[in-house]
């Protein structure tokens, strides 16, 4: 608020609205021709406009051509009229003729140069990028992005823009963060190196990297768990998609599915053990012996649960299916969902494919990420029985 009142209180905001309005105001057609010529045009006016600005075209910068309306002057002779409009005769029957001066619009092509083809003193901005570090900005950004009304997610921007909002998707982007764009050279690099056949297969390869750039457009603390939780990433807006879903469809008890192949859990070894031989004596074990167990690894599906319980979801309302690792644990699994008991079900392709009977109460299906085989991208619409009613995103 500090920094919007003292935008108008000194004098910015009069000198931006005294500059712009300087700037011309271009027909739809020369729009359409300098985009087409320069797409990455911001501020356009013509040569002497710029000097105007103390700003000069830089020494071989082209034109962009436009067409400029001109008014000009000609004498035509025309037959002449008396004052009641009737035509005036010569002696010898022919009408009377009279030059008179005719006014006309016509265009003519012109050329002008966007900001960028220009230098000098800097145009008047009423904000300026952050170079700096800011105090408590990850904290600034979580709000910035929970109280918008639509979603945000961070991608790189063509262009000088910083981001964009798109009234067609209903979403907001802005330039990925530093470490992101870190870590994609980073993978630019590996996969240089690779293709340049330096580097031994068994130490990298393209599908390690491949697989890295998956784990990273899902989330970067898959890649690294010391990295910071940004608010726009897949995983966060999965949760804002699952919480607003889960409140609308609270009457119903309706239930959700959520697909992710990548950062599973992982089982412990006693727990692998039990699976393996399915045996009841041994799970009985397990859950009667406390084991010391190593500290559990970062897994996209509790973040996403811890996050889903800190909005205000009961924690038994969501489940995994990797949790179900008998065959008569996850026909319970099943029953808990479709009666309503378990509202958000997790699970991977493999495991939560053919043979899972869920759809009685089934309104959405998140998919978080693609899967490697090109006959799984349609296991959602294969799998289930589904209504024209679900929201799949």
């Amino acid at each position: 608020m500090k920094g919007t009142k003292e935008i108008y209180e000194s004098g910015k905001w009069a000198e931006y609205i005294s500059v712009m309005s300087k700037f011309p105001n271009y027909s739809i057609n020369n729009c359409i021709l300098i985009a087409s010529q320069c797409p990455h045009a911001s501020y356009v006016c013509g040569y002497k406009k710029w000097n105007e600005f103390n700003r000069n075209v830089v020494k071989g910068e082209s034109g962009i051509m436009i067409f400029a309306p001109i008014k000009g002057k000609v004498e035509v002779e025309e037959p002449k009229f008396d004052e009641r409009n009737q035509p005036v005769f010569n002696d010898d029957g022919t009408q009377t003729t009279e030059r008179v001066t005719r006014e006309y619009k016509s265009f003519r092509p012109c050329y002008v140069f966007d900001l960028s083809q220009t230098e000098g003193d800097p145009l008047p901005s009423l904000t300026t990028r952050l170079e700096a570090g800011v105090e408590d900005y990850e904290k600034l950004k979580e709000v910035l992005i929970s109280i918008s009304p639509v979603p945000v997610s961070f991608e790189e921007v063509p262009g000088s823009a910083n981001g964009f909002y798109s009234p067609t998707e209903m979403r907001i982007v802005a330039q990925p963060t530093e470490h992101q764009q870190e870590m994609v050279k980073a993978l630019s690099e590996r996969a240089s190196l690779v293709h340049s056949g330096t580097v031994d297969p068994s130490q990298d390869n393209m599908l390690k990297i491949t697989s890295d750039g998956r784990k990273l457009g899902l989330d970067q603390r898959i890649v690294n768990q010391m990295l910071p939780d940004e608010s726009g990433t897949k995983v966060n807006q999965c949760v804002d998609n699952i919480m607003q879903i889960w409140r609308d469809g609270k009457a119903d008890k309706l239930t959700q599915l959520v697909f992710c192949d990548i950062s599973t859990p992982q089982s412990a070894l006693s727990k692998k053990a039990a699976k393996q031989l399915d045996n009841p004596l041994l799970h009985g074990l397990e859950e009667a012996i406390p084991l010391d167990e190593p500290e559990p690894a970062f897994t996209i599906y509790e973040d996403i649960r811890q996050k889903l319980i800190a909005q205000g979801m009961p924690a038994e309302q969501i489940a995994f299916i990797h949790e179900a690792n008998t065959e008569v644990r996850k026909k319970e699994l099943f029953s808990k969902v479709r009666t309503g008991q378990v509202r958000v079900l997790l699970g991977s392709t493999a495991k939560m494919g053919a043979g899972t009977n869920v759809q009685d109460r089934l309104v959405a299906l998140h998919d978080l990420d693609c899967p490697w085989r090109p006959g799984d991208v349609g296991r959602i619409l294969r799998t289930f029985k589904i209504k024209k009613n679900v929201e799949v995103t």
